[in-house]
């Protein structure tokens, strides 16, 4: 099968800028056929400013495999 390449973390970066999300911490490692995938952002809390809190952290590490040239994430 085909080794995941710079492609593939383009299209993550892409699909991340296309839903507003941050990429200034994105993170993409790509080993044969496993990727991971780790980004750290803050968002905006509507409902937590009320309590003082007017952004959540939010923090992804998924691990991806390459099977049947799709990816699974886990």
């Amino acid at each position: 099968s085909e080794v995941m390449d710079n492609a593939s973390i383009d299209n993550i970066e892409s699909l991340y800028l296309k839903n507003d999300i941050p990429v200034e911490n994105l993170e993409v490692e790509i080993k044969e056929d496993q990727i991971r995938v780790q980004n750290e952002y803050e968002i905006d809390s509507i409902f937590g400013s009320i309590i003082g809190f007017d952004t959540y952290k939010v923090e992804v590490d998924i691990v991806g495999m390459k099977v049947n040239d799709k990816v699974i994430f886990e």
